[in-house]
């Protein structure tokens, strides 16, 4: 079942994956979640990358805005200057679903003291190379970094 919707930097990330429970997994062969800061003379950022060693697939999403991140207000997925995708692969293919159709993120909290960002993510991405697309919703995210 997906985590609850939180703000207190609990290390969690889940969606509904074409209508399917997604989480990250972590296992020997690497998985689980990071969250980064990404700083420039005016401009804040944040990168999230969500793994499931096991399904071997996963997320990453990026956000950038001058001269913070806002809160409470959604970032158009479709903005060519943000970055989301999900991927998957196997020993012969690897399928990048980054043409985002529609899709947005909104931050709950980005908070630079406490080092915590949450917030929730819903979008709808094709894959070029695989030919095949994929519907994200409920998505939300509660990490520190």
């Amino acid at each position: 079942e997906l985590p609850p919707i939180t703000m207190e930097g609990n290390n969690t990330f889940g969606c509904l994956l074409n209508g399917k429970v997604w989480l990250p997994i972590t296992n020997l062969d690497g998985g689980g979640l990071l969250a980064e800061l990404q700083t420039a003379i005016d401009t804040l950022g944040i990168t999230i990358s969500a793994d499931n060693a096991r399904d071997d697939n996963g997320f990453t999403l990026a956000v950038y805005d001058s001269p913070i991140i806002k809160v409470g207000e959604p970032y158009d997925l479709t903005n060519p200057d943000f970055f989301v995708q999900f991927f998957w692969y196997d020993e012969a293919t690897t399928c990048y679903f980054d043409e985002i159709t529609s899709g947005v993120v909104t931050f709950t909290r980005f908070d630079t003291t406490t080092g915590i960002v949450a917030g929730t993510f819903e979008f709808r991405a094709r894959s070029l190379n695989c030919n095949d697309r994929v519907v994200v919703t409920d998505g939300r995210f509660d990490l520190p970094f």
